[in-house]
């Protein structure tokens, strides 16, 4: 089975979730995901981006889906969606799907603002 059919078997296999997660989109929620991969949530206080979803964090909660990189095996969780398709280590070769903390993120935009200062007119 080929990349894309295992991610369409599971979004099939998710759909009352994802229908729900779009039915939590409010103006708190720009309707955006924190990452690339639409199916990529981590768990809250593990990443900055996926913190600013706190009802979907709080929907995988109350459906016991795993969060990505949690882990499920030996749990009554069913497994996180972006890793039911693919494994940790393949989502995360995409620097985009890497949980950040607050503290991580707050360097790596330092790092980009000495970048863009040491190049100006080059980097925006």
């Amino acid at each position: 089975m080929s990349w894309e059919e295992k991610r369409d078997a599971v979004r099939r296999e998710y759909a009352n979730y994802l229908e729900a997660v779009e039915a939590t989109k409010d103006r708190e929620d720009s309707g955006v995901h924190p990452h690339c991969d639409d199916l990529i949530l981590h768990a809250p206080g593990k990443c900055w981006a996926c913190d600013l979803y706190p009802k979907r964090q709080q929907l995988r909660l109350d459906l016991l889906i795993a969060f990505t990189g949690e882990g499920w095996e030996h749990t009554n969780l069913r497994p996180c969606p972006a890793e039911a398709s693919r494994p940790l280590e393949k989502i995360e070769r995409w620097g985009g799907n890497v949980a950040r903390t607050t503290e991580q993120q707050a360097e790596a935009d330092a790092a980009w603002a000495d970048l863009v200062a040491k190049w100006p007119g080059v980097l925006p």
